[in-house]
């Protein structure tokens, strides 16, 4: 157990490290955010969540299109399409630490967590919902909900 959690750690210090160059931070408001976010949790057709994955990176919009992948990965998930589901997920990762989004970096990983669990690769899938733990704990607001549900998940 120890020997997954020291990497994980020392990973995530030089993750969370790098989001110091404030020029990388997402630029749109919460409430932009909060409206992108809303607006494709309820889109259920992965076609579409593909167009808006497009669509936000024609805009040069990161949030949005890391939001995109994050939704289009669970749908993937539900239809048990697995090893997309991860490959997609591991994009908007990718965007989410590029963008410095904690709260997103950590659900983003949450689900690369449980799609590998439900492959049934476990030691995978530890390492994602440790390396989510080992972010919420130390950035997260521990009155917050998502924060909450994140460290639960």
């Amino acid at each position: 157990m120890r020997r997954i959690i020291i990497p994980i750690t020392i990973v995530a210090a030089l993750t969370i490290g790098s989001c110091m160059d404030n020029s990388r931070i997402s630029n749109q408001s919460k409430e932009e955010q909060l409206k992108i976010d809303n607006t494709l949790k309820n889109v259920r057709d992965t076609d579409s969540l593909a167009n808006f994955v497009k669509k936000y990176h024609e805009e040069d919009n990161l949030f949005g299109e890391a939001v995109a992948y994050r939704e289009l990965g669970k749908r993937l998930r539900e239809a048990s399409n697995f090893t997309r589901a991860i490959s997609v997920h591991k994009e908007g990762l990718r965007i989410a630490e590029r963008i410095c989004d904690t709260m997103l970096m950590v659900n983003i990983l949450n689900n690369l967590g449980t799609s590998h669990r439900r492959l049934g690769v476990m030691d995978e899938a530890a390492s994602y919902h440790y390396k989510a733990l080992s972010y919420s704990d130390k950035y997260g607001d521990p009155n917050s909900k998502s924060t909450l549900k994140n460290r639960v998940v």
